[in-house]
């Protein structure tokens, strides 16, 4: 037991719930707060709970690498696990290695050759989508498109079906599901257990029935032999071979959907947001694109010399992190800079904040793409940048989601100048996943 260390400094919230309130309403500005008025270790309260607020790389990765085993999801992130089941974006321990080794052959560069035609047949789909309302120099909801487009490339990729086809219903569900992994933490419904039919409770029975229903099918079809060569055809083999149950393969299936598809989808977002708010970014990485594919569809030979437009996504994934957070518990006792944290506290690991910390990002809050780069990648603190996460749970298809982000952003300022739509500021939602609030409406322009 540590008994010499001291009690981290914080703001001190009077009132019963602490700062729970103010994290269920604005966990940004709450977080953002704290750390610059009381530095890289911040203790928070939620109700009796004692909260901790790590904002140095270093405290980072004594959590996720250095000390990582004394560390689990914690019951903020399980109760993700009413939508999923135990997978890999939940799990932790023996189990959850074991899977994700199993898992890790369909994210290999093999398979992300095999996924390359049908990420550019996807984005150039898109760009045709967008045609009309190009042409009449119009508004479209770039939130809501982005998951319709990588329903369509997620589903063809690892599941070899084509899911834009359930974006109307897939946008709200999930939509609901992410929001309330925040703004329902604490609240008198989240303390009932979940057979008492509250109206939230029910939402989520529901939610859970239809995303169950679509990956029944999913896998069905897979069973029947319709598909046998996608990441479903790979944990069904693992399945036969005894390494994997029925209900593992259900929930890895149903963790990819929802975990692969939400993440990507708000990183589009952001990006298209981050090009028509610095429209000379926007112009050179269409200036790269028209260099290096000239008027064909990319391929997975062209990553290497798309740099600027990788820089330009890193960038974008420093200042919008769409896993901006990730709570941890410590099983036993531990110490951090000097300080006591007891067992069963909760950790909340944010890249938003580290992303911004001055003494790892110069003038944090200004995007620009050429912080990234070899040499500087080298250089920087590697807990510093954790847009994927960090140690042994670091995002199982961050290779793809890049790959996905490169080539999106490529075809789409080939074809078309992005413009904010006259409206409000834009700010992110209140959500365990980052989005725009109330989404993000631009203009596109077909380029001449």
């Amino acid at each position: 037991m540590i008994t010499n260390a001291k009690t981290a400094p914080g703001p001190n919230t009077p009132g019963l719930m602490g700062d729970l309130k103010a994290y269920r309403t604005d966990p940004y500005t709450l977080f953002t707060r704290a750390w610059r008025e009381h530095g890289d270790f911040v203790r928070l309260r939620f109700g009796p709970i004692p909260v901790f607020l790590p904002g140095h790389p270093d405290y980072l990765k004594h959590i996720l690498l250095d000390n990582y085993q004394n560390y689990d999801r914690g019951q903020l992130f399980k109760k993700f696990e009413r939508y999923t089941g135990p997978g890999l974006l939940t799990g932790y321990g023996d189990t959850w290695l074991k899977t994700r080794r199993l898992a890790q052959p369909a994210f290999q560069p093999g398979n992300l050759d095999q996924y390359a035609a049908v990420m550019a047949d996807g984005a150039q789909k898109l760009v045709e989508r967008w045609r009309p309302a190009a042409e009449a120099g119009g508004i479209i909801e770039a939130s809501d498109e982005m998951v319709y487009y990588i329903l369509g490339t997620l589903g063809r990729t690892l599941f070899s079906i084509d899911l834009s086809e359930h974006a109307a219903d897939i946008i709200p569900a999930a939509h609901y599901a992410v929001i309330t992994q925040v703004t329902k933490t604490g609240t008198l419904w989240e303390m009932l257990p979940e057979w008492v039919p509250t109206p939230h409770y029910r939402r989520v029975k529901a939610i859970r029935a239809f995303f169950n229903a679509i990956v029944d099918r999913i896998v069905d079809l897979h069973r029947r032999g319709v598909h046998d060569s996608d990441y479903v055809s790979l944990l069904l083999k693992e399945e036969a071979n005894g390494n994997l149950t029925a209900g593992q393969v259900h929930a890895e299936t149903l963790t990819a959907l929802i975990a692969g598809h939400d993440t990507t989808a708000a990183a589009l977002t952001w990006l298209l947001y981050a090009l028509a708010m610095h429209p000379e970014v926007q112009n050179q990485v269409r200036s790269e694109t028209d260099q290096v594919l000239g008027g064909r569809a990319p391929t997975i030979a062209d990553l290497p010399q798309l740099i600027y437009t990788k820089k330009t996504i890193m960038e974008t994934l420093r200042l919008y992190p769409p896993a901006w957070l990730f709570p941890r518990e410590p099983a036993a006792d531990d110490e951090i800079a000097g300080y006591h944290v007891p067992k069963r506290s909760i950790m909340m690991l944010t890249p938003y904040l580290v992303h911004r910390h001055p003494e790892f990002w110069e003038n944090p809050e200004v995007f620009d793409p050429h912080r990234f780069g070899p040499e500087q990648d080298k250089a920087r603190h590697k807990y510093a940048y954790l847009p994927f996460g960090g140690g042994a749970h670091q995002c199982i298809g961050m290779h793809y989601a890049m790959q996905q982000l490169i080539f999106t952003a490529a075809l789409i300022t080939r074809a078309y100048r992005v413009e904010l739509a006259p409206g409000g500021p834009v700010l992110p939602e209140t959500a365990l996943t980052m989005h725009p609030r109330g989404g993000l409406r631009i203009r596109i322009t077909a380029r001449g």
